[in-house]
């Protein structure tokens, strides 16, 4: 119906009215020329045709789609005789593997199925036919580009697909498709599923114009590129698909409903991720439908429809089941020939009468109500299987799409095929209680019933009977029809419960065993069950997982919450344990609270658990005087208290901005867009969200005020162009310069409201200036008009009536001369049929007429007047009618007016007048006569009529007018008569094709010059007439039309076509008027679709036609080089056959440079973000520097103040909070400097001793002073070192925003290193960061020993032994030595055996001997890493007579804690000769090292005994030796 309105009632009013027939959306623009038409119409130029040599672009047409004629398709026109056509039989449903089944013949017609089955039947293919028409053409509006042109095959919206037909698993072969995606970005949904709150645009995909719908919610995500996604619909399970049938039959079948649309998506979805329970069809997780229908809450009511539906279709009677396993049996009581039984449908779900039940086998049904009466002849045996079926095995009117699970070779799609609705029942003549089961369940060792134990029973030749479950007594009894042998399979056990170890038993039935019986025996375990709920709507979480660990044995295992919101773990040891969520899904909060359990013997432990859904935000934008209008386009930035990070959300369609998965916290909500028209509300709010809550916020906004200025000369209240007035706020602040237009207004919508001040600044030219301010009070949602007038200077006023009446008369032009002849000059008079010239000097003037009015006599008497200072001169003129005449032709029978005949018109004198042709009134008139007698006469007739050559006379008298009428009579046959639909005129050269009433054509037929075609002598048929080709700039008439001929008669046919409207865009410099060349402009329908983009040639033009008459809106989307966008919507109204032209102006541009700098050296700063505001505050952008740091409006901005407000700086830099206030003008380029402080902080560290030192003598806690530390920053670069002074404590310089390390490189004397490094954070100007830096002491040891023989013989050669030679010390010691002191009052050395070391070094050995007191080389570069021998005899070193080594030392350097021997040193020595007996003597050894000033040595020696007679028959085990330590 809007549609209907828009498209016919309104362009009907807005012909009538023709008031303001292009509007800016949001209001006047002071830069919109407008030009008035000759009816007074303002805003547009409408004119009959276009006429230019520019370049026109054809337009899209939003109905036409591609701006093309439309060929009627085939199946408009009547079928040739020859052909036939049969639609397919109906499908017969499948038959059951019982072979007792009886199906439905026929499909039923019930209201809950019929619709579907009606709107499929088309549709409907075998299982080897396509399911779609892969010929089909695209939907129409699916595939075009942004101008509007056809895309192409390989366009990036459309894809290649293979429609497969498939009926349960099978697929026929594959037929090719296109899938198109269309965007609605009016409604949008949250694509993770999680509330993540990443919005999309919703989009509907079609298949060769077909709706389909996506298996995989990632082929709808990633519209914009190649589908792909993982799951085939034929890998669902059959519930899945005959589930997804059902919603598709019960959803939309098409786009033109985008929220029922919606909620079919989002149950299909909910079906394939496993959301939905397939038997209740009841939601078990919202994920999907709060993602969706969430932000489209117009979906909600059609889902809850939907799934209504889906319920009720499975719904069958009361005395039947869906699934035949379960078919309950019925006694068909009677005697042989007459059996009957009448079964009641007690279910309120289900009507009996969409079930079809058919006969069989002499058993018969008959539908009352909601009885079914059964009657049989004959015995029906035992249990025998009936079946009656809902629906039809048919198609949906949608398709199903996926992508092969490659995601690359393509994309498949099918019809989603829909079983019909089975009703299962058995009937029989026998005692159906005649034999039975029992079933008892009992628990392993107690024998307790047990409860809840689910069976299957079957037959092993018949199937499956049923499946049963034990209540509170263990026992089922089941009546079974059949004998034989039954099957009784155990399928679950009962809680906490293990299969019995036999699950399969089996047991006969006969005439001997009627009721036997069987026992299962279950083992009760213990186990543990998980629930995991939603804290606020408690339904159940998937994906969350938990660890639960064994408390005696620390053993865990991990275990993840199912669809159901279960995790179980069965057979678990009695103990206790601990559980504790480590994951969970993304939209909820984590619960890490451990919670300890006790698991006992033989029981299951239930624990629920609840996690809160992360918080969300709703913020609803209103109108501030009517809350329940909602407001769309409000911008809010929404950022987490105390923090620089911010998000920003936008309000839709319904007025809702919404923010999801936030973490509970405080807010602050600033506004920083408003709604189109409305005032800013920029006041800071801060909500606290609270966790599993969503917050919602209401935010008022006022409508901006809009003010009118009407300025109309004070003596004939015409109204006055080309005052300029300036205006401004009260304090100050300006609004602007505005001129009035023609219609002597200006009109500034949506401006701020405030006491406005409006100033004349100049009058029209001749006017007196009205210079006194006049002040008018805005307020919000204020519409207020002032009027102002100006008395002319000096003036001449001429008024033109109508003689008779008096009626004001416009277009009348005068000459005004003085008189002396000097012209002042030509004026026409305006709408109230005033003149006014003023600015006139006093004197005497002459005013003639030079032109009439239409239709009115000129009269060209002079008229004088004398203009006498300060008093206005008036002359009043006259205009009398012309006499006319009026000739109607008509046809002689019908009355109908006849276009397209001539008629010649003389004077009585013979004087010819002229040769003129009917109009599509069947009208000529001639009003511009003179009084006197007048001849008219046929000249030329249209097809089809017979000549009327009788002339006529008429007499024509002053202010008269007379008319004549001429009939035809029409010939008999068939004219075809083709005219403008608005202007009448015939139209030569359309194409006809004529059929007859059996499909064979007549022919083709071309209209002739006058737009007519006759056929004569024509039987009396039924014709039908199709249009195939129309002129260049006219709509194609698409409309099959027939015509009923009748014979004898002239059967007369008028048909119309619409030429298309013109629209012309002129874009002009603002001042000079210059043409523009570069501005785009896009073209929207009225529906809101974008037909294309267009720009301004050379000439500063844009001309369009081939779109339909109609609303559209232009907008200029990019502006001239230079100049301001005026980003304004404006409405036009195309008519059929008229030319728009819309003048639009722009501003040229100021240059602005900010350049932003390190305030201490100076340089650019690259990525510091500003936002702009105007002086309304109203923000207009947000600018951020390049990597020069600036940033250019390189002519792009408006004269007039702005301001600038710093929120986001480099890292390490302190954010200007200065609103700065910046003013350009045209043409000149203001360059500002703004500078940026970094943010500095220091670290500082507290050097103290962590334990008392034995070196220093420091007590633990004493400041340490010399601890050097090295700063690093996170790129491991060096950025200070500092030293602790005498109080331990070490500053940095100030160091820039960031993360640093803080490492120990040098401690103070006799303590160790701390090897801790410790990070800070500098996040804010002048942070101090502090560290206490504890230093243990450093503790300094040696060690050595040394063994060799106890007793030796004079002469012999002995060996001593080093062992444990050590740095027992914590830190390294430096010039670490190993010293031997030789007994040469009693041996000799010979040799040396180094050892090896723990450390890699190199060492060297030195010695002294008895005649050098300085030290000699004896090795050196010797690796601790190898054993080396070492010769020390006298020969060897090159002794002197007498000369020996006296001591001998191992020189390593500095040696790391803990450096000790591998393999011990030894030495060989020859004890002298001639030593007495029992001589001792004593050989010492040493080690020692220095850390700082502090040495530490260790020594030993070993006591040697020697013998110059045998010696004793027992010797003692060990010498004597002794061990000194020195620190």
């Amino acid at each position: 119906m809007n549609n209907f309105i828009k498209k016919r009632v309104l362009p009907g009013l807005l012909a009538l009215v023709l008031s303001v027939s292009m509007l800016p959306a949001n209001g006047f623009a002071a830069n919109v020329e407008t030009t008035t038409t000759p009816n007074g119409e303002i805003s547009t130029t409408m004119t009959d045709a276009y006429s230019g040599d520019e370049v026109i672009t054809i337009a899209p047409n939003p109905e036409n789609a591609d701006g093309l004629p439309i060929t009627p398709p085939d199946d408009a026109l009547p079928p040739a005789s020859d052909s036939t056509s049969e639609k397919p039989a109906a499908s017969v449903p499948p038959a059951s593997s019982d072979s007792n089944i009886t199906p439905s013949a026929s499909v039923s017609s019930s209201a809950s199925s019929a619709s579907a089955s009606e709107a499929t039947s088309e549709a409907a293919s075998s299982a080897s036919t396509p399911a779609v028409d892969s010929t089909a053409p695209p939907a129409s509006d699916s595939s075009k580009t942004e101008t509007g042109e056809e895309a192409s095959d390989n366009s990036a919206d459309s894809y290649p697909v293979q429609i497969i037909s498939m009926r349960k698993r099978a697929r026929s072969a594959g037929a090719p498709g296109k899938l198109v995606w269309t965007g609605h970005p009016e409604y949008q949904y949250d694509r993770s599923f999680v509330g993540s709150g990443e919005l999309l645009e919703w989009t509907t995909a079609t298949i060769n114009g077909q709706i389909a719908y996506c298996v995989e919610p990632e082929n709808m995500h990633s519209h914009n590129s190649y589908p792909y996604g993982t799951v085939e619909y034929d890998r669902l399970s059959s519930a899945q698909r005959y589930s997804i049938g059902y919603a598709m039959l019960y959803g939309a079948q098409d786009e033109s409903n985008i929220p029922y649309h919606a909620a079919t998506q989002t149950v299909i979805w909910e079906i394939v991720l496993g959301y939905m329970d397939l038997e209740s069809y009841t939601c078990i997780n919202k994920a999907v439908y709060n993602s969706i229908i969430g932000h489209i809450p117009a979906a909600a009511p059609y889902y809850d429809q939907i799934i209504a539906n889906m319920r009720a279709h499975k719904e069958v009677p009361s005395f039947a089941h869906f699934f035949s396993a379960l078919a309950p049996v019925h006694r068909v009581l009677g005697v042989p020939g007459e059996y009957k039984l009448d079964l009641v449908n007690t279910n309120p779900n289900c009507d009996l009468a969409n079930f079809n039940f058919t006969d069989q086998s002499g058993v018969t049904f008959v539908k009352e109500g909601q009885t079914l009466h059964v009657s049989s002849a004959a015995a029906i045996s035992a249990g025998t299987l009936f079946a009656a079926y809902k629906g039809s095995a048919s198609g949906t009117n949608s398709l199903i799409f996926w992508c092969s699970t490659n995601g690359v070779d393509q994309i498949r799609a099918t019809a989603d095929v829909l079983d019909p609705v089975p009703a299962y029942f058995r009937l029989s003549t026998e005692d159906v209680g005649e034999y039975s089961i029992t079933i008892t369940k009992l628990e392993l060792g107690t024998n307790v019933p047990l409860a809840g134990a689910e069976f299957e029973i079957r037959h092993s030749e018949k199937g499956v009977v049923g499946t049963f479950t034990t209540d509170g007594s263990g026992v089922i009894r089941v009546t079974v029809p059949w004998q034989g042998t039954y099957i009784i399979s155990e399928i679950t056990p009962p809680v906490n419960h293990l299969l019995d170890e036999n699950s399969k038993k089996d047991v006969v039935v006969s005439t001997e065993n009627k009721h036997p019986s069987v026992t299962f025996h279950n083992k009760k375990f213990s186990g543990m069950e998980i629930l995991k709920l939603d804290a606020m709507t408690k339904t159940p979480i998937a994906g969350v997982t938990f660890r639960v660990t064994r408390k005696s044995s620390g053993q865990s295992q991990d275990v993840t919450t199912g669809t159901d919101g279960k995790a179980i773990l069965p057979n678990l040891t009695p103990d206790w344990y601990t559980v504790t969520e480590v994951s969970c899904p993304p939209a909820y909060i984590l619960d890490a609270t451990p919670h300890t359990v006790e698991l006992k013997d033989g029981e299951t432990c239930v624990l629920t658990l609840e996690n809160y859904a992360k918080p969300g935000l709703e913020i609803a934008k209103v109108d501030a005087n009517d809350p329940s209008v909602r407001l769309t386009g409000a911008t809010f930035r929404i950022a987490r208290r105390g923090s620089q990070e911010y998000q920003d959300i936008t309000t839709g369609a319904d007025g809702i901005a919404r923010l999801t998965g936030m973490a509970a916290d405080y807010y602050v909500i600033t506004e920083i867009i408003a709604p189109d028209g409305y005032i800013l509300n920029d006041t800071p709010q801060t909500v606290e969200v609270v966790a599993g809550k969503v917050t919602t916020v209401t935010i008022p906004n006022g409508k901006k005020p809009t003010l009118a200025l009407e300025k109309i000369d004070a003596i004939t209240k015409q109204p006055l162009a080309s005052a300029v007035f300036e205006i401004r706020y009260k304090n100050g602040e300006s609004i602007g310069r505005f001129t009035t237009d023609e219609t002597g207004r200006i009109e500034l919508p949506h401006i701020a409201p405030g006491l406005v001040v409006v100033t004349e600044i100049s009058a029209p030219a001749g006017y007196i200036t009205h210079s006194t301010p006049q002040e008018v009070q805005l307020s919000a949602g204020e519409t207020k008009t002032l009027t102002l007038e100006n008395t002319p200077k000096s003036p001449v006023i001429l008024k033109k009536v109508d003689a008779s009446t008096g009626k004001p008369l416009s277009g009348a032009v005068f000459r005004l001369s003085k008189m002396n002849g000097e012209l002042v000059g030509e004026y026409e008079t305006g709408r109230n049929g005033y003149i006014t010239a003023p600015g006139l000097e006093p004197g005497w003037y002459v005013a003639v007429e030079i032109q009439a009015p239409a239709s009115y006599r000129l009269d060209s008497t002079p008229q004088q007047v004398e203009l006498k200072a300060g008093v206005p001169a008036i002359l009043e003129f006259e205009n009398h009618l012309l006499p006319g005449l009026q000739i109607r032709k008509v046809d002689s029978i019908t009355g109908a007016p006849l276009a397209g005949v001539r008629i010649r018109v003389t004077k009585k004198s013979g004087d010819v007048i002229g040769e003129y042709t009917t109009n599509a009134a069947g009208l000529i008139t001639l009003p511009d006569l003179e009084s006197g007698w007048y001849t008219a006469y046929e000249i030329a007739t249209i097809d089809g009529y017979l000549l009327d050559t009788t002339p006529q006379d008429v007499e024509l008298k002053d202010g008269q007018c007379a008319t004549l009428e001429f009939k035809n009579t029409p010939l008999s046959g068939l004219t075809l008569y083709k005219v403008d639909a608005v202007t009448g005129k015939g139209l030569a050269g359309i194409v006809f094709e004529i059929f007859h009433q059996d499909g064979s054509p007549m022919g083709t037929y071309t209209t002739g010059a006058d737009g007519r075609l006759f056929i004569p002598d024509l039987q009396e048929e039924t014709l039908t007439l199709r249009e195939t080709k129309t002129l260049d700039g006219y709509k194609l008439d698409t409309t099959i039309h027939t015509v009923a001929i009748k014979a004898g008669q002239n059967n007369l046919v008028t048909i119309k076509n619409a030429p298309y409207p013109y629209l012309i865009i002129q874009k002009q410099d603002s001042e000079t008027k210059e043409p523009l060349a570069g501005a785009t402009f896009a073209l929207y329908s009225d529906s809101g679709n974008k037909i294309g983009t267009y720009t301004t040639n050379a000439a500063g033009r844009i001309v369009l036609t081939g779109m339909d008459e109609g609303h559209f809106s232009i907008q200029e989307v990019v502006a001239p080089d230079g100049y301001e966008l005026c980003s304004d919507v404006f409405d036009v109204y195309l008519q059929w056959g008229k030319t728009t032209t819309i003048t639009l102006k722009n501003e040229k541009l100021a240059t602005l440079r900010i350049r932003k700098v390190d305030a201490e050296t100076g340089e650019p700063m690259a990525g510091v973000t500003f936002l702009m505001y105007d002086m309304r505050n109203n923000l207009l952008g947000e600018y951020t520097t390049d990597d020069s740091g600036l940033i250019e409006f390189d002519q792009s901005l408006a004269e007039g103040k702005y301001k600038f407000r710093e929120i986001a700086t480099l890292e390490g830099y302190v954010l200007d909070k200065q609103v700065r206030t910046v003013t350009v003008k045209h043409g000149e380029t203001t360059d500002i400097v703004w500078e940026n402080k970094p943010v500095r902080g220091i670290i500082r560290i507290e050097k103290v001793a962590a334990v008392d030192n034995d070196l220093t003598k420091q007590s633990k806690g004493d400041p340490l002073a010399g601890a050097v530390f090295a700063i690093y920053n996170a790129q491991e670069e060096l950025v200070d070192t500092i030293t602790t002074n005498e109080n331990g404590i070490a500053t940095s310089k100030p160091l820039p925003l960031g993360r640093y390390a803080i490492k120990e490189v040098e401690s103070p004397d006799g303590w160790l290193i701390n090897d801790t490094v410790f990070y800070g954070d500098i996040k804010v100007d002048g942070d101090l960061i502090q560290f206490v830096v504890e230093d243990a002491a450093a503790k300094i040891r040696t060690h050595v020993e040394k063994r060799g023989v106890a007793e030796a013989f004079a002469g012999d050669l002995i060996r001593y032994d080093f062992r444990n030679i050590q740095n027992l010390s914590n830190v390294p010691l430096e010039d670490f030595y190993w010293h031997d002191l030789l007994p040469t009052d009693a041996v000799r050395l010979e040799s040396i055996y180094t050892g090896t070391w723990n450390e890699k070094l190199t060492y060297k050995v030195v010695y002294r001997t008895n005649l050098k007191q300085d030290w000699v080389v004896l090795a050196e570069g010797l690796s601790t890493l190898e054993n080396h021998k070492l010769d020390c005899s006298a020969q060897v070193l090159g002794l002197a007579s007498n000369e020996y080594v006296t001591e001998f030392r191992f020189e390593f350097g500095t040696v790391k804690a803990g450096f000790h021997e591998e393999t011990a040193p030894y030495i060989f020595a020859r004890v002298l000769a001639d030593l007495p007996n029992q001589y001792q003597f004593v050989n010492r050894t040493d080690v020692g090292g220095r850390y700082g000033d502090h040495w530490t040595y260790d020594k030993d020696a070993w006591v040697t005994i020697t013998w110059r007679v045998e010696r004793p028959t027992k010797l003692p085990k060990t010498g004597v030796y002794f061990v000194e330590h020195h620190s």
